[in-house]
């Protein structure tokens, strides 16, 4: 991806520290873009992962195969849940695998972004007691 080259770029050169700042504003919903408390745990978040296990996490992800075709196989009960507001994997991709895989229910959650249990941990909370006591 575009976005990630560029991060990828910074790591490898020793410049960890600029990546977190640049992920942020497409992590979190756009009205907690000024949230300095959860801008900090993010960052420290970062800094406990450190740049090789980014490296090999976004490694990882630009070399995952398209598991889209297998979605039917999947006959465990299924809870797809996304952020009204995530960039990085907007609620269309979310309908998307929810409506490929029978019975899934689908949540989506009001005022989130990507990080969901950071910026709204009781909606994620009461939608997975909600889903798991069904």
């Amino acid at each position: 991806s575009k976005r990630r080259k560029p991060q990828i770029a910074l790591a490898q050169g020793g410049h960890f520290a600029e990546v977190p700042p640049l992920q942020f504003p497409v992590f979190v919903h756009r009205n907690r873009q000024h949230d300095e408390a959860l801008r900090a745990r993010v960052r420290s978040m970062a800094e406990e992962t450190g740049a090789e296990a980014f490296l090999r996490q976004q490694k990882a992800i630009m070399t995952r195969p398209d598991m889209r075709p297998l979605l039917a196989s999947i006959a465990c009960p299924t809870l797809e849940l996304v952020g009204d507001g995530d960039e990085l994997t907007p609620p269309p991709l979310s309908e998307e695998i929810a409506a490929g895989i029978a019975g899934s229910r689908l949540v989506v959650i009001a005022d989130c972004g990507h990080l969901s249990t950071m910026e709204r941990p009781e909606a994620v909370n009461r939608a997975l007691v909600e889903w798991m006591t069904r």
